[in-house]
């Protein structure tokens, strides 16, 4: 479908060549010899430049299955893909894309999906030693640096070093910066 729309000029010039070439028009014969290879030229780049990432997303979604079908999924891809290596007809490959394509558009279906959070997790590193931050999480208190008695005694003392620098007993507030 897209190779016609993008080519349709020149399938265009080759009809009408085919047209001369009934009627015997040598000039006609070597033009449309000429626009054949470069079509057959073309459409085989075009189609490897289409095919190529419709091939890799298709391995991809595929080893993405289950153990159980992986193996044959891939071996399908890749043994469909080979068998129409030599295809020069424009609409045998854009066929071919189509059904690649919706190939493609069922494995996105059937794939089962990854747990969300399995790429990521948190680590904290505690005394040098890297440790799960789902595991530290879970010990709870006993991991705190202060206890949850010790609150009491530690707003205290933040109290107290406030009034040695001055800044709870002045009226006008801390110092201003000599900044």
């Amino acid at each position: 479908m897209g190779l016609q729309r993008m080519y349709g000029d020149k399938i265009h010039s080759l009809k009408i060549c085919m047209n001369y070439l009934t009627h015997g028009i040598s000039f006609a014969i070597a033009k449309f010899f000429r626009l054949h290879q470069f079509i057959t030229i073309l459409i085989h780049s075009m189609a490897a430049r289409e095919l190529r990432p419709l091939y890799k997303k298709l391995l991809r979604l595929a080893k993405g299955l289950p153990e159980s079908k992986r193996q044959t999924s891939l071996d399908q891809v890749r043994r469909e893909f080979r068998n129409h290596g030599d295809l020069t007809d424009s609409n045998e490959i854009s066929a071919l894309i189509q059904r690649a394509q919706s190939s493609v558009d069922f494995l996105k279906i059937v794939t089962p999906r990854t747990e969300s959070d399995s790429g990521v997790q948190r680590f904290i590193y505690r005394n040098g030693q890297r440790v799960n931050a789902a595991e530290f999480e879970k010990k709870g208190e006993e991991n705190a640096r202060y206890k949850t008695q010790d609150i009491e005694g530690g707003l205290r003392r933040h109290h107290q070093l406030l009034r040695r620098q001055h800044f709870m007993d002045r009226k006008s507030g801390p110092p201003r910066s000599i900044f």
